[in-house]
């Protein structure tokens, strides 16, 4: 083996780059009204149910993203 040849060791490591921002920010929760119709009820649960959603989705992607890690470290 040459002085500068890379080993399979050296190779084999791979840096672990940080999950994205916007991952991990904050999920913005809605204002809660302290008088509001049925109707305006209806449109914050929706709201509400968006923010969910979102999270849900955050958290589906970083799963993806640590799956990808998992098998690239082996």
């Amino acid at each position: 083996m040459q002085e500068n040849e890379p080993t399979d060791n050296y190779l084999s490591q791979k840096p672990i780059l940080p999950l994205p921002a916007s991952l991990i920010a904050e999920t913005p929760v809605p204002g809660i009204p302290n008088k509001m119709t049925y109707g305006q009820s209806v449109i914050f649960n929706m709201m509400l149910l968006g923010a969910l959603r979102q999270c849900n989705n955050d958290k589906d992607v970083i799963q993806k993203i640590e799956r990808m890690r998992q098998g690239l470290q082996k």
